[in-house]
């Protein structure tokens, strides 16, 4: 929690719309198998969210590479999608971008922080939709709990479990 707050209060004022980059890795916990933090682009107003995201990884000592990750606020390619993750996994260098219509950036915001863990799964786990109606990987419509509090470890770590390590009980 003392390096989430610290990295908000370490961000640079922004006007909304502005992205900026920055090395976020010298915030968090300086994991070395968090393989890559060079992301192309990410809205300053959903790096809160892609922050967290981050965190969440290294806490369970997952890996994960944001090469050309692109998070934007801007139109998805149905308007019924609040967000959308497109892979575009021919591209050299790697190119991924994750779109969420702006009004998302009105709702909720633990709302909000389960549609960027979704996509995310999507994007950067590469995981598919889960038919379990709490997951955060549950297929858009049908979702029982469309909202995440960090606190809500049990989901979390369902999201991570396809790449966490459990040590064998003795």
């Amino acid at each position: 929690m003392k390096i989430l707050l610290l990295l908000i209060l370490l961000l640079p004022s922004c006007n909304l719309g502005t992205s900026y980059k920055y090395d976020v890795s010298k915030y968090l916990y300086n994991k070395s198998d968090i393989q890559n933090l060079n992301y192309s682009y990410v809205d300053s107003r959903l790096l809160p969210y892609l922050n967290e995201f981050i965190k969440e990884a290294g806490d369970r000592n997952v890996p994960i590479d944001l090469t050309g990750l692109r998070m934007r606020v801007g139109d998805t390619s149905n308007p019924n999608y609040y967000a959308e993750a497109l892979i575009h996994n021919s591209d050299k260098p790697r190119n991924i971008e994750v779109a969420f219509r702006p009004d998302t950036l009105t709702m909720d915001t633990k709302f909000l922080r389960w549609l960027v863990f979704h996509e995310l799964g999507h994007a950067i786990l590469a995981l598919q939709h889960r038919s379990d109606q709490e997951a955060i990987m549950n297929t858009g419509g049908v979702v029982t709990n469309p909202y995440l509090e960090l606190t809500d470890q049990t989901r979390i770590d369902e999201l991570f479990k396809p790449y966490t390590t459990i040590a064998p009980s003795k």
